[in-house]
């Protein structure tokens, strides 16, 4: 796998988990494509953590539905992410 980080490319053959902390995600205010990763990287946890729990004849059909709803899923992230100031 290959991924760029601040202009970094860095290679991986491991299974990459984003599990950014508020503190990660609000040092990049002036970066949203990279806070948008973190949301919707952070929506994908979450899908999996459902999907995995399921039975084969519901994996497929709950797989689609929350994945038409990803966006949605890093719009309400990013939402509740928000620092007031």
């Amino acid at each position: 796998m290959i991924f760029h980080i601040n202009g970094r490319t860095k290679m991986s053959n491991e299974r990459i988990t984003f599990k950014p902390t508020i503190e990660q995600y609000n040092a990049f205010s002036n970066e949203p494509e990279v806070q948008r990763m973190f949301a919707v990287a952070a929506a994908l946890e979450l899908i999996q953590a459902d999907v995995t729990g399921s039975t084969e004849n519901k994996t497929n059909g709950l797989l689609n539905s929350h994945m038409e709803q990803l966006s949605s899923y890093a719009d309400h992230i990013q939402e509740a992410l928000k620092v007031e100031k």
